[in-house]
This record gives structure tokens, C-alpha cells and sequence, in this order.
């Protein structure tokens, strides 16, 4: 008969390294030392090392601060927000400091000139953390490049006689996947115009100019207006 599953220790870890810490001294005696208490302590967590455990207690400190949204509007720049957060913690601010404090574990404990002057090396880590670890690129947010998108097409109206409002809901399809988004690292996702135009080979005619006009305004969007100009 199976019998009732114990529960893993690690889902008990506290968000508090100062907790486990003074557990840790107050088992250090006179033949245990603290590195031997600290290990004795993560062992009892299910962990086979205290590096480990600390890791796992800098895990649960970071999921419990709140995720925030990525902006959308497309002027946002994830590095002039991290030059802003450095800019006032080291100024002294108490609420930009408290915010390293909670992001981070080697500074939860630090004094004011002490994150004031790692400020400018660990803002990015600290937003990082506030927007859900996800420090991949900012304007992969699809909120954000739907925006960028909407203001594409506001110019691309201002200067042309042919009108969004003109075109069918797949050419503007067609030319939003050749658009690209000059902000991004990322190289040209062909798979999407492609397979519009496999679906409806009148998109070159009908859009395929249009589409064009919008590559070549896209710094990174070589690969696509090549491919547009092979297509006709």
C-alpha cells in the first residue's frame, strides 16, 4: 500500500537569508563551526550544500516581488529606466534603494552608499527582477509592438495615396510581417509573409509595394526586401 507523501522540505524555504543565518549560529558551538551549522541547516531544507540553499532562498525572495507589466507605449527604453533607478538610488532616494534591497540578496543588508555605489552595475538586474525575470528584450511585449505597429501604419497613411482603410484584412497582414520592428535584435521572421503569399500569390501585386516601402524603412529588414524584390 502506498502510503502518504512526505513533503519536500525546499517548498518551506522562507525569502530571508537573515533567518537561516542566525539558525546557523546559533548551532555553532565550540567544536561545530559555522560552515558545519550552515550545512546542517541546508541539509534539513533538502539541499546538499548551503551555495544551493542560499540560491534557493535568492529564488523565492525574487518570485515573491510583484511582476510589473512592460509598458506599452513604444518610446519606453528599458536601459534609460535603469539609468533613471541608478540615477536617484544614488542620489540617495529611499524607495529606489529599497527597491535593490528587495530585488536583490548580496544587497538586502547593504547600507545607502553601499547600493549607491553599485547602483549604475546592478539596476538592470533589479528591473529584471521586477518584470518577472523575463530580461530577454522589453519590446518582444506584444502589447508593445502591437503600438509600434498602429504608429507604422499612422505614417504610412500620412504618405500615401493608398489608405490602410483601402486594403484588405490580409494585406495588411502581409505588410505587417514584413514590417519588422527596427528596435529589435532579433533577425527577420520570414516563415509569415511567406506563408501568406503561399496562401494568396495576389498579395505581390496588390501589397507587395506597400510591404516593401515598410522593409526598407526597417534597418535590419535586408533579408525581407530581398526576398520581396525575388517575388516581384
Amino acid at each position: 500500500m502506498g502510503g502518504i507523501a512526505e513533503a519536500d522540505p525546499r517548498d518551506g524555504v522562507v525569502p530571508d537569508l537573515k533567518h537561516y543565518e542566525r539558525l546557523a549560529a546559533d548551532r555553532v558551538t565550540g567544536t561545530a563551526s559555522l560552515d558545519a551549522a550552515r550545512l546542517e541547516v541546508a541539509r534539513e531544507h533538502g539541499f546538499r550544500t548551503w551555495r544551493r540553499f542560499v540560491a534557493a532562498v535568492d529564488g523565492a525572495r525574487k518570485a515573491a516581488v510583484p511582476v510589473r507589466p512592460y509598458p506599452t507605449d513604444p518610446r519606453w527604453d528599458f536601459k534609460k529606466e535603469a539609468r533613471d533607478l541608478a540615477r536617484e538610488a544614488g542620489q540617495g532616494s529611499p524607495e529606489h534603494l529599497q527597491r535593490f534591497r528587495v530585488a536583490l540578496l548580496h544587497l538586502a543588508e547593504a547600507s545607502d552608499a553601499e547600493i549607491a555605489a553599485a547602483a549604475a552595475r546592478q539596476a538592470r538586474y533589479v528591473l529584471e527582477v521586477e518584470y518577472g525575470g523575463r530580461l530577454l528584450n522589453p519590446r518582444h511585449s506584444p502589447a508593445q509592438k502591437r503600438t509600434w505597429i498602429e504608429r507604422v501604419w499612422d505614417g504610412h497613411d500620412r504618405d500615401s495615396r493608398r489608405k490602410r482603410a483601402d486594403m484588405s484584412p490580409r494585406e495588411q497582414a502581409f505588410v505587417e510581417a514584413a514590417m519588422g520592428d527596427s528596435r529589435l535584435p532579433d533577425e527577420p521572421d520570414l516563415s509569415r509573409p511567406q506563408a501568406l503569399l503561399d496562401e494568396d500569390p495576389s498579395l505581390i501585386e496588390s501589397a507587395g509595394s506597400i510591404a516593401l516601402g515598410q522593409a526598407l524603412g526597417w534597418h535590419r529588414g535586408e533579408p525581407i526586401v530581398r526576398w520581396l524584390l525575388e517575388r516581384g
